[in-house]
């Protein structure tokens, strides 16, 4: 109904493990599953403006919802929100926020007391009030912890749905599975390389494959 193709996910697993062939470090997961499961499943003013933004490659979106100490997705965020008249002021730290500096906008995610305040909102990175620190994952790709310091965010830039615990759960499984699907890639893609490697490189005059301990 956004103007994807309306595939089942086993035709973009076959992406992902072509994705993860190719070493690509981008974290397509995060955009790409949670994110958009997010955008997708929301009431936000100028949503069709903003899914097609970010369906079209003009916007990078990421969550911004884990933080230390958040053993799973389905924990809520120690992230506070205070309502204001327009709308609300946010306080806290998400950790390891993915594609470092280079997102375009975040959607944070934040409660104000129990289980029902769980909220989220969209927050472009130009936003005043964001502390950013960037820094390097073991894999090289890029993240960062943001420290939200009385961020002011509108009405219009809440992400309204009727079960925000159930589509983050859901998305993060989405995650769990998408990058499950981009380390087999990666396996498969470090095993052909290696195999035509040992059929190449040759020693003693015969390629490296035939000898016993190689095999």
């Amino acid at each position: 109904r956004d103007g994807g193709l309306g595939q089942p996910r086993a035709v973009g697993a076959l992406l992902l493990l072509a994705w993860g062939g190719g070493l690509v470090v981008e974290r397509l997961g995060d955009a790409g599953r949670v994110a958009m499961r997010l955008l997708a499943a929301a009431r936000v003013e100028r949503r069709e403006e903003v899914l097609q933004s970010v369906l079209t490659g003009e916007a990078w979106v990421v969550p911004a919802h884990r933080e230390r100490g958040m053993r799973t997705a389905a924990a809520l965020p120690g992230t506070r929100w205070q309502a204001t008249p327009g709308g609300a002021r946010l306080w806290g730290e998400k950790h390891a926020v993915p594609t470092g500096v280079a997102a375009h906008a975040w959607i944070v995610t934040a409660c104000a007391g129990g289980p029902q305040s769980l909220r989220a909102w969209w927050v472009p990175a130009d936003t005043s009030g964001v502390g950013v620190r960037a820094y390097a994952g073991v894999d090289g790709a890029p993240l960062a912890d943001l420290v939200l310091d009385g961020v002011e965010v509108s009405d219009a830039q809440a992400l309204q749905m009727d079960d925000l615990a159930g589509v983050l759960q859901d998305a993060y499984r989405q995650r769990l599975a998408a990058h499950c699907q981009i380390a087999v890639g990666a396996m498969q893609g470090m095993l052909d390389a290696t195999v035509a490697y040992a059929n190449l490189r040759q020693q003693f005059g015969v390629a490296i494959a035939q000898f016993q301990a190689v095999q």
